[in-house]
């Protein structure tokens, strides 16, 4: 074994193998861990904002007509958090689980991301010791297993972040920056506030030299395609494809009106409250 000396103490060599196999089986490990951690730490059903999102997948689950829901909510608009409980919902019946298997596959999702994009800007050493960090981060275990869209919509945006970085590194293809794109339209169905993820994007691709314009460019048409299939859906669902904005100004205005009743939840319209 080869040594190197510090002082009079031989100090062992660090074996490049074993780094490289201990690499090779750490996403498994960091997984299991971050499972572990969110099945120990279970939260579940909260009551708040999460009734409403589960009301509206249990609804869909059971074949409800989404046409006939008369709703104006913020909530009902992030088709892209709630429609897949609806999915898992399905899958594991109305559970603990089947209420937040979708967060928790995007926590676990987001211990791998970490990774990658750690490997890719920082090394792999400080790649592990983050992913590590994160895979029991409280902040991070306690809403893996809330229905909330907070937690994905992070990841989303972290994914689409990474692949505008991988674009830089590969500007002959465009399925990096079409992908960042797409990543960013699918956090947009999570929740409005993605679009602020696209400063720190357009930072990162140096939007002010015109060799990142094309990247930038494709990113924009990934986002577009995905928010031409939401309005899509919006037009065919409720005739409106602007339904989304149009329930979320409702509410704005609501807000602003002294003589106006509070619109009802979607447990009260759907008539399911979780249990």
């Amino acid at each position: 074994m080869n040594e190197r000396r510090s002082g009079s103490l031989p100090i062992p060599a660090i074996d490049p193998s074993t780094v490289s196999r201990g690499w090779a089986f750490a996403p498994l490990l960091l997984v299991l861990l971050a499972l572990l951690v969110r099945i120990v730490f279970f939260v579940g059903y909260q009551g708040r904002d999460d009734r409403n999102y589960l009301a509206y997948a249990h609804y869909l689950a059971t074949g409800g007509d989404l046409s006939s829901l008369d709703l104006h909510t913020q909530w009902l608009g992030r088709i892209g958090f709630w429609m897949p409980i609806a999915a898992t919902m399905n899958v594991f019946g109305q559970t603990g689980l089947g209420y937040v298997a979708y967060p928790l596959l995007y926590s676990l999702a987001g211990v791998l991301l970490t990774l990658a994009l750690g490997a890719a800007t920082v090394g792999r050493r400080a790649a592990l010791l983050a992913a590590a960090l994160l895979a029991v981060l409280p902040l991070d275990v306690l809403y893996a297993t809330r229905a909330y869209p907070d937690l994905p919509l992070g990841v989303a945006m972290v994914a689409a972040f990474w692949l505008a970085l991988r674009s830089r590194a590969t500007p002959r293809s465009v399925w990096p920056a079409l992908g960042a794109g797409l990543m960013m339209g699918l956090a947009y169905l999570l929740k409005e506030s993605a679009i602020f993820a696209f400063l720190p994007i357009a930072i990162a691709l140096r939007f002010w030299r015109t060799e990142y314009w094309r990247a930038l460019i494709l990113i924009g048409v990934g986002f577009v395609i995905v928010f031409a299939l939401e309005s899509a859906f919006w037009a065919a669902v409720k005739s409106d494809p602007m339904y989304r904005v149009q329930s979320a100004s409702a509410v704005s205005d609501d807000l602003g009106r002294a003589d106006q009743r509070p619109r009802a939840s979607a447990a009260v319209e759907t008539g399911w409250i979780p249990g």
